[in-house]
């Protein structure tokens, strides 16, 4: 699919959608990641790897 498809399919924009691929968004939100999930029509396990990935970035990141 291309990058518009799959942001139509997951209610995004292209543009966040794009930031999300190359790792320009570290936190996207549970919602968008179930959207993306539904998308690709993923299984359970793969559901999980990018949520895993999401709580990583997230608690590895400098709070002040």
């Amino acid at each position: 699919m291309r990058c518009e498809e799959v942001a139509q399919l997951d209610g995004i924009s292209s543009e966040y959608y794009l930031r999300l691929e190359q790792d320009r968004n570290l936190n996207p939100s549970d919602q968008t990641l179930a959207a993306m999930a539904g998308a690709f029509q993923l299984d359970e396990d793969a559901v999980a790897y990018p949520h895993r990935l999401a709580a990583r970035s997230s608690a590895g990141r400098w709070r002040g």
